[in-house]
Order: structure tokens, then C-alpha cells, then sequence
């Protein structure tokens, strides 16, 4: 899947592509917000993102 947004403890975030077993996106389909992150998260990172984005996306997706 192309992007998802996720709810997680420190608010929304937002994988750049996911990948999840047919059991957890089940779970997740019709949500607006994943209540659960998928199993496989993936952050495409960018000329524009620092390093300590990246390490806080890692921990917090």
C-alpha cells in the first residue's frame, strides 16, 4: 500500500509505503487512521529530511 497514516502515541504519522498480512489489514481497511501499525512500515527519506526526523519516524512508527 502507498502511504499510511498511522495513529500512534506521539499523534499521526505517516508512512511513505506499508505492508501488512492479509489478517492485520482486515483489521485496518476501513479505518481513516491505522489503530495499528502495519507489520512493514518503509520512510523514503529526502534531501529535505534530517537525520533526527528520521531516527524520531523509526522509534515512533
Amino acid at each position: 500500500m502507498p502511504e499510511c497514516a498511522i495513529n500512534t502515541s506521539d499523534g499521526v504519522k505517516v508512512a511513505d509505503v506499508v505492508w501488512c498480512s492479509e489478517e492485520r489489514f482486515a483489521q485496518i481497511e476501513d479505518e481513516v487512521l491505522a489503530s495499528i501499525a502495519p507489520e512493514i512500515c518503509i520512510e523514503v527519506k529526502s534531501s529535505g529530511n534530517t537525520l533526527d526526523e528520521v531516527e524520531f519516524k523509526k522509534i515512533y512508527i
